[in-house]
């Protein structure tokens, strides 16, 4: 069975349970966005989302999904501005990630498949170092390693890029005109879970920056896939590198 006709039938579903529900609708509008949410709501409780959701970006569809009692439910799909091309396809179950996830590159061409349920990379287009050594966490105790695999984000690496764009750096050159050199580097543990903790920076600048920065690594999205070493997951340190040029993972 194709995704649209799976996709087609489980609207259908929420369709026909929703109307054994007593149900209302709302809308959300943020000008400054551009976009404009509608989803339906318990008529009992209207902060409780239950039933379809939709996001529009200038009138085209964006986002699209199920509520199940406030929780992300069913197959949600996000689509490029333009609502041509899909960009994402995510299952959930009563909030928890679930079944297979996929990223769709600005062709619509799938470029990573991730098994959400056993937490299991299927297929990336990403290239890992052929040796890639860096320190790890076994048995309580920080260690080294070669990684048969780094951490892995999951979806698109645009997302750490966006939340991470947020900080101001500093220029190339000083207001009097002479170059500036800096190097800013922020650390933190991927556990074997897929979680992330432990940030620190382990090399900086000037306080406002530093600041600024840890804050906003510290706001990433904590969806990974953990690194792996002999076949298993470990807990491997994975690092982000700002400077003049811009910042660079690792």
């Amino acid at each position: 069975m194709n995704k649209p006709i799976i996709i087609c039938l489980v609207s259908i579903i929420f369709y026909f349970s929703a109307i054994g529900q007593d149900l209302g609708e709302r809308s959300i509008t943020d000008k400054k966005e551009k976009t404009i949410e509608l989803f339906n709501v318990l008529k009992s409780d209207t902060s409780i989302r239950h039933g379809r959701y939709n996001k529009f970006y200038k009138k085209a569809l964006v986002e699209s999904g199920n509520y199940h009692q406030n929780e992300k439910d069913s197959v949600w799909l996000k689509y490029n501005l333009k609502g041509k091309v899909l960009r994402s396809r995510t299952e959930w179950d009563k909030g928890k990630e679930a079944g297979i996830w996929e990223f769709y590159d600005s062709d619509g061409i799938v470029f990573q498949k991730v098994d959400m349920t056993e937490k299991k990379l299927l297929y990336t287009r990403e290239k890992f170092k052929d040796v890639y050594k860096t320190r790890i966490i076994k048995d309580g105790k920080i260690d080294s390693a070669i990684l048969d695999r780094p951490p892995v984000f999951i979806g698109d690496k645009r997302t750490i890029k966006k939340h991470i764009s947020k900080v101001e750096l500093p220029g190339s050159h000083s207001d009097s005109g002479y170059p500036i050199s800096y190097n800013v580097i922020v650390s933190f543990w991927v556990t074997k879970e897929g979680d992330c903790e432990g940030f620190q920076l382990r090399a900086g600048y000037t306080d406002d920056v530093n600041r600024d920065i840890l804050e906003a690594v510290k706001t990433l999205p904590r969806t990974w896939l953990p690194a792996i070493v002999n076949g298993e997951n470990v807990t491997a340190e994975y690092s982000i590198n700002f400077g003049v040029n811009g910042f660079s993972l690792f």
